[in-house]
């Protein structure tokens, strides 16, 4: 998966470009300028009947302002991306796997103060001082199985990935010292999950989460979720196939749609899944990451042109997820690809922003 800081930099360089219109949730045209501005970027970017494409939505103030779908999103069958393609979402699933946590620390089955050796007393001695929160906010040290060891064969597995950092990860440092991105992390989140709640990941948050919201199309991948046909294929900028094939979840191996995760981005304000404290507790600015940007418990937080930025990205195999909010002014962006065209997508997501959040100097 991407690393935050390439992403944030990419974000940080690409210019703005402009233009107008835009729909609400109701098919209903409003006139934001939104739209046009996006397609006329779609334009000069992508040749939308032989490109790997992407689906937005952007939510502002009640009303659903762009959600539209450009590209195919299975260049070999030559399908095209419709706005209710179900996506892979990379690592906007460590939202879930946070909330999860945080669900059953509400319940107090867990304390995000203890180790994890607490209830994993097989893991190695070298974790011994691994807290529960330094995994949430990735501080815990432990070794990256995608980025620093780049360990991944298909149809890999959480209980695979753990037992080859287990055996062959490493410290990077001590527990608590600083911020530095591990998927490793959240596959153990993941694990400790079912440990207490008896339950598998994908079992406990299509009961605790997205059955009670509503989120019909969201899931984490197991043998009873399987893929949905009319999925985003993952394909190479040249639209040759890279197609998602790891099966760990927790630090990714969810699909999900735009209009469930605009289900999900309204919850948050409300107590519906947590109280409004523990999504404080969520959101609050653990891990320095430089560059003006921290990361909470599965959420990265920026400042924007003077405004709070709650978000996240991912991308694997050919996919690419981001999603946004700016909970003060009730606005929301979500964006699905399938092709690692990162300065597309990037810039896209930067148009938006500074659509309705331009630097006023």
């Amino acid at each position: 998966m991407r690393t935050r800081n390439e992403l944030f930099l990419t974000l940080t360089i690409i210019s703005v470009v402009c233009a107008l219109s835009g729909c609400n949730e109701h098919g209903e045209i409003i006139d934001t300028g939104i739209g046009s501005k996006i397609d006329r970027i779609i334009d000069r970017n992508l040749e939308e009947s032989a490109d790997p494409g992407l689906v937005i939505l952007i939510y502002r103030q009640g009303q659903t302002e762009l959600r539209k779908a450009y590209g195919l999103a299975d260049v070999q069958a030559g399908k095209r991306f419709q706005p209710g393609t179900p996506c892979y979402t990379g690592s906007l699933a460590k939202q879930f796997t946070a909330m999860s946590i945080m669900i059953l620390v509400e319940r107090e089955l867990i304390d995000p103060q203890q180790p994890i050796k607490d209830y994993f007393p097989e893991y190695p001695d070298l974790w011994n001082d691994v807290t529960i929160h330094h995994l949430l906010t990735h501080q815990s040290g432990i070794s990256d199985y995608l980025n620093d060891h780049r360990y991944a064969f298909d149809g890999m597995t959480n209980i695979d990935a753990i037992s080859y950092v287990i055996a062959n990860g490493y410290m990077k440092f001590e527990p608590g010292e600083m911020f530095s991105y591990s998927n490793t992390g959240y596959l153990l989140l993941a694990e400790l999950v079912g440990k207490v709640s008896g339950k598998p990941l994908s079992q406990f948050c299509e009961e605790e989460i997205f059955s009670p919201l509503g989120m019909e199309n969201t899931f984490f991948i197991s043998d009873k979720y399987q893929e949905p046909e009319d999925r985003a294929i993952g394909h190479t900028l040249d639209g040759e196939v890279l197609d998602y094939t790891l099966r760990t979840n927790g630090d990714g191996g969810m699909i999900s749609t735009v209009d469930d995760m605009l289900l999900w981005n309204k919850s948050l304000n409300s107590d519906r899944i947590v109280g409004k404290e523990t999504i404080g507790i969520m959101m609050y600015p653990y891990a320095d990451m430089k560059n003006d940007a921290y990361y909470g418990y599965g959420w990265y937080i920026d400042n924007f042109n003077g405004h709070e930025l709650i978000s996240h990205d991912g991308g694997i195999a050919g996919i690419f997820a981001y999603a946004g909010r700016i909970e003060e002014k009730d606005f929301y962006i979500c964006l699905f690809g399938n092709s690692p065209n990162y300065p597309l997508f990037m810039d896209i997501i930067r148009t938006a922003l500074e659509f309705y959040f331009p630097d006023n100097g």
